[in-house]
């Protein structure tokens, strides 16, 4: 794919185009390189990935190759659940996504962050340690988001977790 990056040197003359007859071939030009420019924002803000997380299904941005039987590229979608809570004490923890997961909707990325606000101290899920016990997994189920801890983690009372998908 090209690069998305917008030039910043348009520069069109006002004195010039208020002068331009309509009907010649100037002004026509003008129109095209006009529309022309118009049309490589459309493509370039819409292939960007949104930076946009909430709690309701949202485009991402992200387009995927199609699969067997299908034309066209598929879009990417995000959810994200900033209300998890606390990490578990040695123990699994789950939250209900509501999506269903089935050979339609296709999980491409999973991750999230927990915070412990007293230590400001921040750690990536999954989360992989040298010291087994300190790992935390987080994978996805049918019906839910789960986290398991190896160790007392309680101290991490904000989580927030991150799902983007496909939808065949």
């Amino acid at each position: 794919m090209a690069s998305t990056l917008l030039s910043t040197s348009y520069i069109y003359d006002v004195s010039e185009i208020s002068s331009m007859d309509v009907k010649s071939k100037e002004f026509k030009e003008l129109i095209i390189r006009l529309v022309m420019n118009a049309n490589k924002q459309n493509i370039a803000i819409n292939g960007k990935d949104t930076g946009i997380y909430d709690v309701l299904e949202t485009v991402t941005g992200q387009t995927f190759p199609p699969v067997a039987g299908r034309t066209g590229q598929r879009a990417g979608y995000r959810m994200c659940f900033f209300d998890f809570g606390a990490l578990p004490n040695t123990a699994v923890k789950t939250l209900a996504h509501g999506l269903t997961l089935n050979t339609a909707l296709m999980v491409t990325n999973l991750w999230g962050m927990a915070a412990d606000p007293l230590t400001n101290t921040y750690l990536k899920l999954p989360y992989a340690s040298p010291v087994l016990a300190n790992n935390i997994e987080l994978n996805i189920t049918g019906a839910n988001i789960v986290v398991t801890t190896g160790s007392d983690r309680t101290a991490f009372t904000k989580t927030y977790i991150f799902i983007e998908y496909l939808k065949d």
